[in-house]
């Protein structure tokens, strides 16, 4: 897994992929809809790529931030 790049929390007024929750392993993805990449902040992120903003960590997974598990 690799290390979360550390990031300041989402600002409104900067583009930025959507958030989901934590996915649980029966959880599905929309893949028509997938991208393979995610942006933050106007910043974009690879798939797999790990974000820190202070208090969570969020994967880049086909255009969406997940929520990881602490």
């Amino acid at each position: 897994m690799s290390e979360a790049t550390p990031v300041d929390p989402m600002d409104a007024t900067k583009e930025s992929s959507p958030i989901a929750g934590p996915v649980h392993d029966e959880d599905t993805i929309m893949l028509n809809t997938a991208k393979d990449r995610c942006v933050r902040n106007g910043r974009k992120f690879a798939d797999g790529e790990r974000v820190y903003d202070g208090s969570s960590v969020y994967e880049c997974s086909y255009g969406t931030w997940v929520k990881q598990n602490a």
